[in-house]
């Protein structure tokens, strides 16, 4: 039940953040699998302690992480691309409607929807991805531009989460870096559709799944490039054959 890869969408801030009904700060606490309702299925779940509520309005000073994957009873099921958590951690996250299920919330963007919050230079908190420093990881791209990263400042996240039409919120959540990604980095194909919240991830086509479709196409090209100039010489040999049947019989008349 496992994929190799994970396709993100480099969107602008405020367009990541409207698309999430709410977002909240907190500190993480122990996590554990289980299987979902259906027995097809394994959830990691992980206890959020909330400090604050950028938007929405769980009342909650508690609440359950829901992530796709895990490992229950020997069963594992690995979902890349899927948010991690460590105990103790100082998060912010953009967070899906509440599931009544098993009273827990999703992460809708997976790891895209998960900020760690570091102090920066001047003592400020400041939001990075939960990557660390290479986020996204574009296989088309040169080797000196392949890393991506998101660092924002916590105050001017707040205020994109407000809605306010500052500046920051036409900023991608991800931007190129000059550094090589790390080992494992996931790809990101910008022009791709969203990635799908749960479940098992579709794996890319292969370059042999590929080439046929392309060669077919190609074959069907030169075909059709072949058939309009046979048509045209097809026409006029028969037009050229019409034409001396009905001349020959006023020849032969004339010479009587």
């Amino acid at each position: 039940m496992a994929a190799n890869a994970t396709s993100f969408v480099n969107r602008p801030m405020a367009e990541a953040v409207n698309e999430v009904p709410n977002i909240v700060r907190g500190k993480t606490g122990e996590s554990y699998s289980d299987f979902a309702a259906d027995k097809r299925r394994i959830f990691t779940y992980t206890h959020l302690a909330i400090t604050d509520v950028l938007k929405g309005s769980i009342k909650d000073t508690k609440i359950l992480l829901r992530s796709p994957g895990g490992g229950k009873d020997g069963q594992e099921m690995h979902v890349p691309g899927a948010a991690q958590f460590g105990q103790d951690e100082d998060v912010v996250l953009l967070l899906g409607e509440y599931n009544a299920e098993d009273k827990s919330y999703d992460i809708p963007g997976l790891t895209t929807g998960k900020y760690n919050v570091v102090t920066g230079e001047a003592g400020e908190p400041i939001l990075v991805n939960s990557l660390g420093g290479a986020a996204m990881y574009d296989p088309r791209k040169d080797p000196a531009t392949q890393a991506y990263n998101a660092r924002v400042p916590l105050e001017t996240f707040r205020r994109i989460a407000k809605g306010e039409d500052i500046p920051e919120a036409a900023h991608n959540q991800f931007e190129q870096s000059k550094a090589a990604p790390p080992p494992g980095a996931y790809e990101a194909g910008h022009n791709h559709p969203e990635i799908t919240p749960q479940g098992t991830v579709p794996k890319p086509l292969t370059p042999d799944q590929v080439a046929p479709h392309v060669e077919a196409e190609h074959a069907v090209e030169t075909k059709s490039s072949l058939w309009v100039p046979l048509s045209f010489a097809l026409l006029t040999a028969v037009g050229a054959l019409v034409l001396w049947l009905v001349l020959r019989p006023s020849k032969d008349s004339d010479s009587a």
